[in-house]
């Protein structure tokens, strides 16, 4: 008989006032228990063992359909008996490790069944070495009250660690241990404190512990005296005796199962009954051993538990306005000090400027502002195409008169005094176009003379990439907004996100609303992807591994989603990530509006955006005749050499800009109105267009590439959010984060993330990994099925980061680049998906490159490898040779200084061939990607290869083939991580050994 932990007096939480919780708690496991006893009442009646005399009942009869209908009945108070098991693991973790509880690097295991226990820590383990921490103390009770005083749950942890080859130790009290997660030994901190109210907390109930150890027959002493860690947690009476009760069952239950199930499958002619016997006798608690169904890997593969306590609001914002004052400042210091210390020229051979341009044309475009294209100055030559640059679409640029004649002399660091911001909008071979910025243009002044030179067309002109603080403004108003609400202010969906309140439960996959399905082609994992998105509340997350059609997904979701009236609003970190989405809903004819100016300018995509729509909808005809006005007014100024003149007509403008301004809001806003999917950037979705206005539902695609911080632009006031991406690769990159600079204090700072304040999260951690943590696996959906890689190129990132979930498609899972559409001859090199070329010996050492004097701008050291280098071209030769084209190759290096390396001796020979950095490489994929690992030394040390997240990127990229250039002397030590890659490689790739004589190496 088991009894509620509040009648036993052991103590399942670890804080004052919790009887209340306490008996919560013990409610949920009484209403699981109950379920489980229901279920088995429906198993003895259905013919399932153990089998009492005489209630064979259903299958003696031969009463088929009622047995399957007891079978069905039994599965769903099985599956209510894992929802309440699981609402009681989720409760107590959130009780016992809630802020000043214990420490972020601490978890508490207490109340827990031994397999919720391994599920919790196996995935705070991978949680904690994906964001780089460095250890973990795990509280895991003593034992004292279990039966012969056996502990159960640190056995099991042990079990963990041996498995996943991570050491660890016991730490002075006996209840706690303390698991190194580099992989080195487990020397703990020389005292380590468990929460912030500790001490009073142990010195409350030291008296109550001692009772408890006479009461049960403990001798110990007390340690939470000895090691200052709270006594609390060794007080677990009644619930380790009820926990371990229920344990004994269940592995008794396991035992009798996996004996007479083979005896059963044979005595139940009727398959349905077979079927339904293996999916329900079994609790879904327990599992298999691996004698008896191999998996494909024997890596470790937990389903995501809740790892995060609920987050204190206030002092979140205020921790990511920290960071994010930090981050501007470390854009703003490198934009700063080019352009107060770089000639314009030196700028523009980084790729940062472009040098004399001159105006050929200026409209006005949506909000007032003025649209300038320039182009080069023919008079400098160049054949009308500009130099070669670094300027997107997108990015925040200044454009300004250049220096002339005698001002040369001082035209080093006045860039930055001498232009007006704007935001490009469009760049091609012969012309950048500038949406300048209205307010600085409308400042008497410096701002306005500029402005008016500009429009003039007398001077030649600079156009220079800047840091974008734009972003960073919006961002900071709203965590403002978050950091100073109020409680009562907190909706119900702000709750949740921050662990306040728990989502509302969704069915089991098997029980959501069937939907009628607009693309039949949608696999099983997708279709279950759209369906819980649809069924939940608040927050769903779409995990997509590489290749495995998030976007398509998202499609379906959103035309879904339609189809049940909602509006809809659809965000990106990216213009492309947005313009992506817009582009695939174009074909379906979906009345949407794409807000700011979309990145590629395909009819697709430019019919549907907001800057097209104000001049060509119905609405658009009161804003057209001030348009033509102003665009008239700027032409003018381009007609008169009088300054006066000049100033006047300005003047005017301005004051029709306000009215066009006025006029042209609403425009938007009846734009808006009519339109039931709304597309923009995560920073767009803050403009005055959609201010005030609510969405029934929020999608962010590119989740995992976010800032979370931009996230929250368009969640404030949303009701439900979908996030889409995949955690497992790179985060958005920080300026502020330089790790050539982290130190091991550091380090375990970071490892205190996990306590609820927020305060040592980074601006690497975003909302889907947080809310990940938060919520666990139940908010999650893992698509499944990828369409990109050879099975072989897929084998490691799936068993090593994907549990082993992923399948490859039939259409790709063996396809090489031999069967590519055009002839490629067969070769060792064309028939292998997979190779390794291993540099180990030391003949391939790495380099350490700064910058040529007076060529670049510093940025500081950077690794190159030129005999890697060489191997590289050896080998994308080959495949030339073999007729594979270099425009469906592609070779990519985490170094810079590598990069320059390849280029010189790739581009020319191979002009088609794409080089990139492996940053720069996410989201793309090439027929042929060959990888240059670079590092090559007897320190062995990797750098930021040691980011598993980098390295998932560089290995996911290639679709028929895969090659590995590298030293796996070096990287193997590097990590735990990399030693497995290495080992994989030698075991399943075509490997092989170059020689200096086999490569040719430059002078």
């Amino acid at each position: 008989m088991s009894y509620p932990v509040s009648q036993l007096g052991g103590r399942a939480f670890n804080h004052d006032n919790s009887g209340s919780a306490e008996a919560e708690y013990d409610r949920l496991r009484d209403l699981a228990r109950q379920e489980q006893g229901k279920r088995q009442h429906c198993f003895d009646k259905a013919c399932i063992p153990p089998i009492p005399p005489g209630s064979r009942q259903a299958y003696e009869r031969g009463d088929g359909a009622a047995a399957h209908e007891l079978s069905e009945e039994g599965k769903r108070h099985g599956q209510l008996m894992d929802q309440y098991n699981k609402q009681a693991s989720d409760y107590i973790f959130r009780e016992n490790n809630a802020v000043g509880r214990v420490d972020g690097d601490t978890i508490d295991l207490h109340g827990q069944y031994v397999k919720e226990a391994e599920e919790i820590l196996e995935q705070r383990i991978r949680y904690a070495q994906q964001t780089g921490q460095t250890h973990l103390h795990v509280i895991v009770g003593k034992g004292n009250h279990s039966p012969a005083h056996v502990q159960k749950i640190k056995p099991k942890v042990e079990e963990i660690c041996q498995e996943l080859g991570l050491q660890y130790s016991t730490e002075p009290n006996a209840g706690r241990m303390y698991i190194n997660l580099t992989g080195g030994p487990a020397d703990m901190p020389s005292q380590h404190h468990t929460g912030a109210g500790a001490p009073h907390y142990q010195q409350q109930h030291g008296q109550q512990q001692q009772q408890q150890q006479q009461q049960y027959g403990g001798g110990q002493q007390q340690y939470g005296q000895q090691t200052g860690y709270p006594a609390q947690h060794q007080q677990y009476g009644g619930q380790q005796q009820h926990q371990n009760q229920n344990q004994n069952q269940n592995e008794e239950l396991e035992q009798l199962a996996q004996k007479l199930l083979p005896k059963l499958f044979r005595a139940c002619p009727n398959p349905l009954i077979s079927e339904t016997i293996f999916h329900m006798h079994i609790p879904t608690y327990l599992t298999f051993t691996s004698h008896a169904f191999p998996t494909q890997t024997s890596l470790r593969h937990p389903t995501h538990h809740i790892t995060m306590a609920p987050i204190d609001i206030p002092r979140f914002a205020t921790t990511q306005l920290s960071l994010l004052a930090a981050e501007l400042a470390a854009e703003l210091a490198t934009s700063t000090a080019l352009l107060s210390t770089a000639a314009p020229a030196a700028l523009q051979r980084a790729g940062l400027a472009i040098l004399n341009l001159q105006l050929a044309a200026q409209r006005t475009g949506l909000g007032g502002k003025t649209i300038v294209e320039l182009v080069p100055d023919p008079a400098v030559g160049g054949g009308g195409d500009m130099a070669e640059h670094g300027i997107r679409v997108g990015d925040v640029v200044g454009v300004g008169e250049q220096a002339r004649g005698g001002e040369r002399k001082r035209e080093r660091g006045e860039m930055e005094g001498r232009r007006v911001g704007g935001v490009v909008v469009r760049v091609g071979a012969r012309a950048v176009v500038v949406a300048l910025d209205g307010e600085e243009a409308d400042v008497e002044g410096r701002g306005g003379r500029l402005w008016l030179c500009v429009l003039s067309l007398s001077p030649t002109c600079f156009c220079v990439k800047l840091a974008n603080d734009v972003t960073y403004k919006r961002m900071n108003q709203t965590m403002s907004k978050l950091q100073k609400a109020s409680e009562a202010e907190y909706t119900p969906f702000i709750r949740v996100l921050f662990g306040l309140s728990s989502p509302t439960p969704v069915p089991p996959d098997n029980e959501l609303r069937e939907l009628d399905w607009i693309d039949p082609s949608l696999n099983d994992s997708q279709k279950n992807a759209i369906k819980f998105a649809m069924a939940s509340s608040e927050v769903a997350l779409i995990h997509g591994p590489p290749g495995t059609g998030k976007t398509h997904t998202l499609i379906e979701l959103i035309l879904q989603m339609l189809k049940q009236n909602l509006h809809v609003l659809v965000c990106g970190p990216s213009n492309i990530s947005v313009d992506n989405i817009v582009e695939r809903l174009a074909p379906h004819k979906v009345p949407m509006i794409r807000l700011g100016h979309p990145a590629r300018l395909l009819p697709s995509v430019v019919n549907h955006s907001l800057d097209v729509l104000t001049r060509t909808s119905d609405a658009a005809a009161i804003v057209q005749d001030i348009r033509k006005e102003m665009d008239d007014k700027q032409a003018s100024i381009r007609k008169t050499r009088n300054g006066r003149e000049k100033r006047a007509i300005y003047g005017e403008i301005k004051e029709l800009r306000k009215e066009y301004r006025e006029r042209e809001r609403g425009c938007v806003d009846s734009l808006v109105k009519g339109s039931k999917v709304v597309l923009a950037t995560l920073h767009g979705a803050g403009g005055f267009h959609l201010k005030n206005r609510q969405f029934d539902v929020v999608i962010i695609d590119e989740a995992s590439q976010a800032l979370e911080a931009q996230c929250w632009v368009p969640l404030l006031s949303a009701k439900k959010v979908v996030l889409a991406g995949d955690h497992l690769q790179l985060p958005p990159t920080i300026k502020s984060l330089n790790s050539k600079t982290k130190t091991k204090e550091t380090n375990e700072e970071r490892d205190k993330g996990r306590d609820g304040t927020g305060e040592k999260l980074t601006l690497e951690n975003t909302l889907f990994d947080r809310l990940l943590a938060l919520h666990g696996s139940d908010i999650k959906r893992m698509l499944t099925t990828q369409y990109r890689m050879h099975e072989k190129i897929m084998a490691f990132p799936s068993a090593e980061l994907y549990e082993s979930k992923l399948v490859a498609a039939e259409a790709v899972k063996a396809r090489l680049l031999t069967d590519l559409p055009y002839p490629v001859e067969e070769t060792e090199d064309t028939l292998e998906p997979l190779v390794f070329w291993d540099t180990q010996g030391g003949d391939f050492a790495e380099q350490i490159e700064g910058d040529e004097a007076g060529e670049k701008i510093s940025f500081g050291e950077s690794k190159s490898n030129e005999a890697e280098a060489a191997v590289v071209r050896m080998h994308v030769q080959k495949l030339v040779d073999a007729g594979v084209k270099p425009e469906d190759m592609a070779v990519v290096t985490p170094y810079n200084a590598q990069l320059g390396k390849l280029s010189q001796l790739l581009k020319g020979p191979f002009p088609g061939i794409e080089l990139g950095s492996i940053d720069g490489f996410q989201g793309r994929e090439k027929e042929a990607v060959v990888v240059s690992l670079v590092r090559s030394n007897a320190e062995h040390e990797v750098g930021f290869l040691g980011e598993k997240r980098r390295l998932n990127v560089a290995m996911t990229r290639p679709k028929r083939h895969l090659c590995v250039v590298g030293d796996s002397e070096t990287i193997g030590p590097g990590s735990a991580f990399l030693k497995r890659w290495m080992d994989f490689l030698e075991a399943n790739a075509d490997l092989r050994y170059p020689a200096l004589s086999d490569v040719y190496v430059g002078d």
